[in-house]
């Protein structure tokens, strides 16, 4: 191992003594500072050798300072001075659009980190040149097993996202696989999905009712039954179908119904005789029966009818089975 001394200049008198260093050379790739005191003023550079520099047996002690380029742009690179590499951070500055370029020994970009300069937005680059538009071109991958490290999402060329698969079906823009779990929507209330902007094609579960609910631009509709209850007590009441498809009524008086946010699809209402029996329905104009008649409702208190309305997105067209 090279041996160098570092001395300061002599002061008036000879005999050596303490001052300012002015320069160090670098004869080995490694360097080994010993005695003591050296005092240093101002700057000091070092060009090193490929190789590292070791101060004492027990590493660099202090605060390390901002790495700075062969140009004089300071690039900083900051590591915990617990010397706990897990912990550490890499900070990035740089007027440069790119943050991190990969590429290969060819030159080719492989992945890049960076941002758009004028939405200030950051994007994460697969640029993998792949030879089709089916090739993946990155990953996240996880310790799905807690053994080995899989991809937990793939990403395709095309713009296809694969979860649980690393090949997503040709016609699907998202792919999910599983074989011991599902896919959970976004769960809410009645109340909660009501306040929802209408969306076309958006899916909910609404905790309400226990039912998937589907938007078609303009209305709520329901892949499976959902119930509501509603209130017969006389009057004019409004059957709202964005809370269910199936309306469970109790009837206290005479009514007349008005059917709101309903889309194309079968609904089913549950009339039964509540109070002392006899009362009846006024129905919306909407609604054709078969022959141009309205059902006569079961009078006996306690009974229960059931009419199915179909709805082809203007008229309602009912059938009915009566008194069970």
């Amino acid at each position: 191992m090279a041996k160098i001394n570092v001395t300061a200049a002599p002061t008036s008198g000879g005999g050596g003594g303490s001052g300012t260093v002015t320069s160090v050379g670098i004869t080995s790739t490694t360097l080994t500072v010993t005695n003591s005191p050296v005092t240093t003023s101002g700057n000091m550079t070092v060009n090193l050798p490929d190789g590292y520099l070791k101060v004492g047996t027990s590493g660099i002690t202090g605060t390390l300072q901002n790495v700075v380029d062969t140009n004089g742009t300071a690039t900083p690179l900051y590591l915990s001075n617990a010397g706990v590499q897990t912990t550490s951070k890499i900070q990035i500055t740089t007027a440069d659009t790119n943050y991190i370029d990969a590429e290969d020994n060819s030159g080719n970009n492989r992945f890049t980190v960076g941002r758009d300069p004028s939405s200030q937005q950051v994007n994460v680059d697969f640029a993998s040149n792949p030879t089709g538009s089916t090739t993946a071109v990155g990953a996240i991958r996880t310790y799905v097993d807690g053994v080995n490290l899989s991809e937990a999402m793939t990403f395709i060329e095309d713009g296809s996202v694969g979860v649980g698969t690393t090949a997503p079906a040709a016609n699907a823009l998202f792919d999910i696989a599983s074989t011991t779990k599902g896919f959970l929507p976004p769960r809410m209330t009645n109340a909660q999905r009501a306040a929802i902007t209408a969306t076309k094609g958006l899916i909910v579960v609404n905790t309400t009712n226990n039912a998937i609910a589907y938007n078609d631009g303009t209305a709520w509709g329901y892949l499976s039954g959902a119930l509501q209850t509603v209130a017969g007590s006389g009057g004019t009441v409004a059957i709202s179908y964005g809370a269910g498809n199936i309306a469970d009524i109790t009837l206290t008086a005479s009514t007349t119904f008005t059917f709101n946010t309903h889309v194309v699809g079968t609904y089913i209402l549950k009339v039964t005789q509540g109070g002392t029996g006899s009362y009846t329905i006024t129905w919306p104009a909407t609604v054709k029966w078969s022959g141009g008649t309205a059902p006569t409702l079961t009078t006996t208190v306690g009974k229960t009818d059931i009419i199915t309305l179909f709805h082809d997105g203007t008229s309602f067209y009912g059938t009915y089975s009566l008194n069970y």
